[in-house]
C-alpha cells in the first residue's frame, strides 16, 4: 500500500516537471519560423549590386521604428565615386546620397559606395550602368564626347549662367525637354555645375593674348575654342595635373577652382582666371532598369530622394568654392584670383557663338532638333 502511494505521488512529481519543460521550450516561438532581435526575418534571398538573387532580400517584417511586418523586398545598391574618403564631394554630397537614401526609404535600400574609381572610372561609370556592372554613381557628360549630343551642345562653352542654381535648374529641365536617346538606361537622381572655371597657369593669364600659343590642359567639349583661341589643347588626367605642370609639359589647366587645393596646385601655379562662358557638369545616376524594377511605394521615395539632392548638391557647390579660394590663399598668400575684361569676355563669348551654333546645325544634319535645342538654352540662359 506504501509502495502504491509512493509511485503516485512520483508520477506526479515527474508530470509536473515535464510541464515545467516544455513550457520553457515553448514560451515565445511562433509558427512558421523563429524571430530574432524582435521579430525581423530574413527570406527569399538577396539582392547584391541591386539584382536580385532568389526573388530579393526581404526583411520579413522588419523596418525602421519597428513598423509591422510588410515582407517588402530590398536592395543594397553599388555606387561608383570617383572622389576619395575625406575629399569635399564625398563627405558633402556622396556620404549624404547614401544616409538619404537609406533613410528615405526606411532601410529598403541602402548604397554602397566604392570610392577613388574603384569600381569605374571617370568616363566609365555611364557604360558600366548600361552594361548592368554599376547600379549608380556619379560622372560627368562631359565626358563623353559623342554620345549624348544633346547633352554635349549644353555644356558647351559660351552660354551664360549667373549663378549655380540657374546652372541647375536650366539643366534639369533641359534633360527633359530634349532627352539623348542614348541615355534611357540611367535615371538621373541630381545635375549641378561642377563650379566655377577657370584657367589655373604657372604664369598669370590676364588676357585672351595671353593663351595664344600655350599648351592647355582641356576636356573634349572646350577644345574646339581653345582652337580658335590658337592654344594647344592637351588630354591630361586629373591626377598628373601636377606633374605635367612642374616639368612645363603644359601652360595652364581648365578646371574648376577646388581643383586647386584638391591636387595642391597653387604649390607650382601662380594665378587662377575665371571663365565665365565655361560650365562644366557632375550628374548621379542610377540604372533605370532597376529603378523600373521597384514597387511604385519604393519609386516615389528614390523620387523624393532625387528632390531632396538638390538642395544638397548646391550646398555643396558653394561651400567649396568659397572654402577652395581661402585654402588656396592660406596655403600661397601670392596666388591670385583674376577676371578677364569686358572686352576679353565679349571675344570669348563671340568665338564660342560661332561653334554653338554650327554644332546645332549639326545636330539638325543628323536628324536632331539642334536648333531649336540651341534657341531654347538661348531663351533660358542667364540675362
Amino acid at each position: 500500500m506504501k509502495r502504491s502511494s509512493f509511485k503516485k505521488a512520483t508520477a506526479a512529481l515527474l508530470a509536473m516537471v515535464l510541464l515545467l519543460c516544455l513550457a520553457a521550450c515553448g514560451g515565445g516561438s511562433t509558427s512558421g519560423g523563429s524571430s530574432t532581435g524582435g521579430g525581423s526575418s530574413t527570406g527569399g534571398g538577396s539582392t547584391t549590386g541591386g539584382s536580385s538573387t532568389g526573388g530579393g532580400s526581404t526583411s520579413g517584417g522588419s523596418s525602421t521604428g519597428g513598423a509591422p511586418a510588410e515582407n517588402l523586398p530590398t536592395y543594397k545598391i553599388t555606387y561608383a565615386s570617383n572622389d576619395a574618403p575625406g575629399s569635399w564631394r564625398y563627405d558633402l554630397v556622396e556620404e549624404i546620397f547614401a544616409n538619404m537614401m537609406e533613410e528615405k526609404t526606411n532601410g529598403r535600400i541602402t548604397v554602397e559606395l566604392y570610392p577613388s574609381g574603384s569600381l569605374a572610372r571617370p568616363g566609365e561609370l555611364l557604360t558600366a550602368v548600361k552594361n548592368g556592372t554599376v547600379d549608380s554613381g556619379q560622372d560627368s557628360f562631359t565626358r563623353y564626347s559623342g554620345q549624348y549630343p544633346y547633352y554635349e551642345l549644353f555644356t558647351m562653352p559660351g552660354w551664360v549662367f549667373n549663378s549655380f542654381e540657374d546652372f541647375n535648374a536650366t539643366a534639369t529641365q533641359y534633360v527633359k525637354e530634349f532627352p539623348d536617346a542614348s541615355a534611357k538606361d540611367f535615371k538621373l537622381i541630381v545635375v549641378c555645375d561642377a563650379g566655377q572655371f577657370g584657367l589655373v597657369s604657372t604664369k598669370q593669364i590676364n588676357t585672351i593674348a595671353d593663351i595664344r600659343g600655350k599648351a592647355v590642359r582641356n576636356t573634349a567639349s572646350f577644345i574646339p575654342l581653345f582652337d580658335k583661341l590658337n592654344a594647344s589643347s592637351v588630354d591630361v588626367a586629373s591626377g598628373d595635373f601636377y606633374e605635367s605642370l612642374r616639368l612645363n609639359l603644359i601652360d595652364a589647366i581648365t578646371t574648376n577652382n577646388h581643383a586647386i587645393p584638391t591636387f595642391h596646385l597653387e604649390e607650382i601655379c601662380v594665378s587662377f582666371t575665371s571663365l565665365p562662358i565655361i560650365h562644366a557638369d557632375f550628374a548621379i545616376f542610377m540604372s533605370q532598369e532597376l529603378f523600373d524594377s521597384f514597387d511604385a511605394e519604393l519609386q516615389a521615395q528614390v523620387d523624393e530622394v532625387c528632390e531632396g539632392m538638390k538642395k544638397v548638391v548646391l550646398d555643396y557647390i558653394h561651400t567649396v568654392t568659397n572654402e577652395a579660394k581661402k585654402v588656396t590663399l592660406e596655403s600661397n598668400p601670392n596666388f591670385v584670383f583674376l577676371d578677364f575684361s569686358n572686352d576679353d569676355i565679349k571675344e570669348l563669348t563671340e568665338t564660342a557663338q560661332s561653334l554653338l551654333t554650327d554644332k546645332a546645325a549639326a545636330l539638325d544634319s543628323a536628324g536632331l532638333k539642334g536648333t531649336e535645342a540651341y534657341n531654347w538654352i538661348q531663351a533660358h540662359q542667364s540675362k
